[in-house]
């Protein structure tokens, strides 16, 4: 569990005098809020950095805002428009190799919030006035609210934990609600398979710490920021720019990363992100309507593809292994992830379809042509996709 240090403050920390891997948390207080897409409008871009993206050995990008009193340890990783944000005296300590990805976000507003060692809080989880325990991973869309998760709970995307403490190891259902004590002591146990899952998450972000603090060092904040290239690691030793089409419409703190090839007359919107860093390549065909805060990102080794026509809806989740024909429509949260997916197809706000991994790797959810998700419904596996067809079937 995360040892409760006080540190004097570390305002500032430059890449050159980065240290051994250690206990002590860093202190990143204080108002820090993004206030531009690429580079500095004072300074060099190096000045303004070393105040908020190398925390000892940890890495916090420059577009994330932090405010009150955060404490970050040591290996960890902070993506992009994650939120950081502690008010009334009340605190924020993230543990060591643990990671927030984007558009995270982490709020102590009534009581402390802590988030322990080799924890994973994926895309636009939420974390509010909680304590989340070592080895914990918290999924796509999902939410944790005045509740404890003890050592090693497994919370799937969309998932909504509140007012409880989840007994060590337990394992909360994609799209599950947990608001009863007796519901989460009567969870079941996460399967062992899902270790080797975490461990590889952990592993490839603490890769990401060390990676974007040597693209920082090499070549500013500038990298960090905006449209530019991945961080070379083990799973992509080359760094890629993305390509783009001159005119594409991008809205203010987008992220655009690495191999990522988008179509003409495309606009992403504020606060998206498309990371190539990990998997790769991300490719989203011609006229993409992208709305604001939407993740598009691929586990190792897997790819992300989509066609022509894409709207994707706010705080949407696109996530490889992903496959996709033309006129997909995403709405508001929705979560796409390890399926392939036919053309005409509309996912509903909330919907989240989260399928099965086959032989290598492959998806085998398959969506139907023409196939409505509706608004809420959860897709994991063929019978459950099986029971929305004979439904949309019976409408028409």
């Amino acid at each position: 569990m995360i040892r409760k240090v006080l540190l004097a403050l570390l305002a500032v920390i430059v890449a050159a005098t980065i240290g051994g891997y250690g206990k002590e948390r860093v202190e990143a207080s204080g108002d820090q809020e993004a206030t531009k897409q690429t580079g500095s409008s004072e300074g060099s871009p190096k000045r303004v950095a070393e105040d908020r993206v190398v925390y000892g050995t940890s890495f916090v990008n420059p577009l994330v805002e932090i405010s009150g009193k955060v404490y970050i340890g040591q290996k960890s990783f902070v993506a992009g428009n994650t939120v950081l944000k502690a008010q009334g005296g009340r605190r924020i300590e993230i543990g060591n190799q643990t990671n927030a990805q984007d558009n995270v976000a982490v709020k102590a507003l009534k009581r402390g919030t802590t988030v322990d060692d080799e924890t994973s809080l994926a895309h636009q989880a939420i974390v509010k006035d909680s304590e989340i325990g070592d080895f914990v991973f918290v999924g796509f869309n999902a939410r944790v609210e005045n509740s404890t998760l003890e050592d090693g709970a497994f919370v799937l995307h969309g998932a909504r934990v509140e007012n409880v403490t989840v007994p060590e190891n337990a394992f909360v259902g994609v799209g599950q609600v947990v608001d009863k004590q007796s519901e989460a002591d009567a969870l079941p146990t996460a399967e062992e398979g899902t270790e080797e899952f975490r461990r590889e998450v952990l592993e490839v972000n603490e890769e990401f710490a060390e990676g974007y603090i040597e693209l920082y060092r090499e070549e500013g904040e500038e990298a960090l920021t905006g449209i530019g290239p991945n961080p070379e690691t083990s799973f992509n030793p080359k760094e890629i720019e993305p390509e783009v089409p001159k005119d594409l419409a991008v809205g203010r703190f987008v992220r655009i990363v690495g191999d990522v090839r988008i179509g003409e007359n495309s606009e992403v919107g504020r606060r998206s992100a498309i990371r190539a860093d990990e998997g790769a390549p991300i490719v989203v065909g011609e006229n993409a309507d992208i709305g604001e805060r939407v993740t598009f990102h691929a586990l190792k080794g897997t790819q992300l593809k989509v066609g022509e026509r894409l709207t994707a809806g706010n705080d949407a989740v696109l996530h490889g292994p992903l496959e996709v024909g033309d006129n997909l429509r995403v709405g508001e949260r929705g979560v796409v992830f390890r399926c392939k997916v036919g053309d005409n197809v509309t996912v509903g706000d909330g919907a989240i379809i989260a399928g099965p991994v086959g032989k290598g790797g492959v998806p085998e959810l398959e969506i139907p042509d023409g196939t409505k998700i509706p608004d809420g419904a959860v897709i994991t596996d063929q019978k459950e996709l099986d029971g929305v067809l004979e439904r949309q079937e019976q409408r028409q």
